[in-house]
């Protein structure tokens, strides 16, 4: 069972770009164009954000672990420029990379942190919606990796800690987080 991500994920965004685009409409300024850049700044922030925790695996293949199996036939695709086989040969294969940056509970917490931050200090539609995409497309893909394969999740998410952790701390962990995020997001409607 696999989760609709691309519809969970771009669901929010565009709930929160109605927030830019209907006083466009409501005051009959809809066709002057410098006001859709704030539109357009959001959903390209979203995009960006997503597409960087994918980033990450590429990271891995040239610079993390260079000398795998993984990495030989993925480098070699894409010297051959045929980067949609690498790509698939990356997806097909993400068990085989299990310690990555941006996939673990110490990246989750400093990425709350600087969604904090930059929900706060910035007025950029670019910068809040690149930090909400990011954390939403993590959250969204650690509870399709529990989902899919409970067993796995610890490796991949927690090789981090030294201790084995239970199902039930793992749930509550996976809830927790979606509570944050999704407060993330009420709380970036309000400002």
């Amino acid at each position: 069972m696999t989760l609709p991500k691309k519809t969970i994920f771009s669901l929010p965004f565009i709930l929160i770009s109605l927030l830019y685009i209907v006083p466009l409409f409501t005051q009959n300024y809809y066709k002057v164009w410098q006001l859709w850049l704030p539109v357009l700044s959001w959903f390209l922030g979203a995009l960006v954000g997503f597409l960087v925790l994918e980033f990450d695996r590429i990271v891995d293949v040239y610079i993390g672990n260079p000398d795998t199996e993984l990495s030989r036939y993925v480098k070699n695709y894409f010297k051959n420029r045929q980067l949609k086989k690498g790509w698939l040969v990356i997806t097909k294969n993400k068990v085989l990379q299990q310690k990555l940056t941006f996939h673990s509970l110490l990246f989750q917490i400093i990425w709350i942190l600087l969604a904090l931050f930059t929900l706060t200090s910035t007025s950029s539609p670019f910068g809040k919606s690149f930090i909400m995409g990011l954390g939403l497309h993590l959250i969204l893909e650690q509870w399709q990796d529990w989902v899919l394969n409970k067993n796995f999740f610890t490796k991949l998410y927690f090789w981090q800690i030294n201790r084995e952790l239970t199902f039930k701390e793992i749930k509550i962990y996976l809830w927790i987080i979606t509570i944050i995020v999704a407060f993330l997001f009420i709380f970036m409607t309000r400002i």
